[in-house]
């Protein structure tokens, strides 16, 4: 309709957003789609072609929207159901784009997947976007929405599952079973190992670590105990596979290797980790690593969660249960939506520096890291130039330096630069890229002032 063009073109500027820059409009569109929508029309005698504003396929799963000028035309209910009878299909969204998909799927169009009927009204400036999920015998009504971006193909599954199945998010799912992880390890750390609180954390990181390294096989850690040959222990080839993948991978500043292999030490020549275990069957770090592997591993290292803190949250589940507050290292997690929210906020983009002057497991760095990354797209060497030079970390406690460096490092930025130190005592002019020119003068570098739109 004429006064649905601005509309229309709001509608357009969301879904180029989400990467759906050509959707079918109105009668376009391959021979399905319009054969599903034969005798749909929207008007009282029906007997037309329906043509909906935008119809679109995103991994299977068809979307229809329709929209309207003014927000208030966006959905009509009567008793919490959407009526799609004349002239309530043609003035309202919502109900024109549930009427289109019914008949979609009365006309037997291939939708294995179901429809997603959207409806939009307004503009830039105020909207609502009414939702609605059709299946054969099914329209369930959904949240409202800000955006499109749930129809993303990256989203829309997930976006599915949670909203229409009713399950939890993945995200969810995994990190119940770290929660499970940690109170297993929490128990076998007290009972099979005596590990003290707060060696807890280098244990977990060097395993973690080590797992990384390519030909590392927990089947290896066979429970040698002998005096004579300390380097056939449990802990001494942990050790070495967390040092050898470290340096393998050029893994720097060599300060930050050296720190963290210093907390990984007394893994090589603790009698109680390194014993077989009678009830176990195995020394008790075999029986870590074989949970870590299993039910934790995969998580850290996913890059569908690379912008939540997983080892973060792991380490406050697993030490919560050995100290009465939770907070036995020290740790104040700040939530996954807080970290994205600042770097929203602030708006870090690819060629900008980040610091964290108390960085504690590294959550703010990785939620930068991964916007960052999403902002230099497939442009492989601002990410490597990232990763080298732009995150910066500063945290003073062994126990959080340690964490915050595993997790980085898992996250696939060894090279970043996260330092054992105090903020106040950090060499900053090295951080920021200071030089001295050839008379002498000190010029400033970086600074970790903005660079968004320039080059690096």
């Amino acid at each position: 309709m004429e006064n649905e063009k601005g509309t229309d073109q709001f509608v357009r500027d969301l879904l180029r957003e989400i990467g759906v820059t050509k959707p079918w409009e109105h009668d376009g569109g391959p021979k399905w789609k319009r054969d599903g929508l034969a005798g749909g029309s929207k008007s009282k005698i029906g007997k037309g072609e329906g043509k909906p504003e935008f119809v679109f396929v995103v991994d299977g799963y068809v979307v229809i929207i329709e929209d309207k000028k003014e927000a208030r035309f966006t959905r009509y209910l009567v008793d919490g159901v959407v009526v799609t009878d004349f002239p309530y299909r043609q003035d309202f969204a919502l109900n024109g784009a549930i009427h289109y998909a019914t008949v979609m799927l009365h006309n037997k169009a291939p939708c294995p997947k179901g429809i997603f009927a959207v409806g939009i009204g307004g503009d830039e400036h105020h909207h609502e976007i009414a939702l609605a999920y059709v299946a054969p015998g099914q329209v369930k009504l959904l949240g409202d929405l800000d955006n499109l971006d749930v129809f993303a193909e990256k989203a829309i599954a997930e976006f599915h599952s949670v909203a229409v199945l009713g399950n939890k998010p993945e995200a969810e799912v995994r990190l119940d079973s770290v929660k499970a992880a940690a109170l297993r390890l929490h128990e076998g750390m007290r009972n099979y190992g005596s590990v003290e609180n707060d060696r807890k954390a280098p244990l977990v990181s060097a395993i973690l670590l080590a797992l990384e390294k390519p030909g590392f096989d927990v089947g290896d850690l066979k429970g040698t105990y002998d005096q004579v040959l300390p380097g056939d222990w449990d802990g001494a080839k942990i050790y070495r596979a967390a040092h050898d993948y470290m340096l393998s991978k050029s893994f720097g500043p060599h300060q930050k290797v050296g720190t963290l292999l210093d907390q990984f030490a007394f893994i090589e020549k603790a009698p109680a980790l390194n014993r077989i275990h009678k009830e176990l069957g195995m020394t008790p770090l075999r029986w870590f690593a074989q949970i870590l592997k299993s039910d934790v591993q995969k998580v850290v290292t996913d890059p569908s969660m690379s912008s939540f803190d997983v080892l973060g949250n792991f380490y406050h589940e697993f030490i919560s249960y050995g100290g009465g507050d939770g907070n036995t290292l020290g740790i104040v997690l700040t939530p996954e939506h807080v970290t994205l929210l600042m770097v929203d906020l602030i708006d870090v983009c690819s060629n900008d520096w980040v610091l964290d002057p108390t960085a504690g497991t590294a959550s703010f760095l990785i939620a930068a890291m991964h916007r960052m990354f999403s902002d230099a797209g497939d442009n492989e060497a601002i990410k490597e130039d990232i990763r080298k030079n732009r995150l910066h970390g500063v945290e003073l406690q062994d126990k959080l330096f340690a964490i915050g460096t595993t997790n980085m490092i898992l996250r696939g930025d060894g090279k970043a630069n996260f330092r054992r130190d105090s903020i106040f005592e950090a060499p900053i002019a090295e951080m920021r890229g200071d030089s001295v020119s050839a008379n002498g003068e000190r010029v400033p570098g970086h600074g970790f002032t903005r660079w968004c739109g320039q080059s690096a």
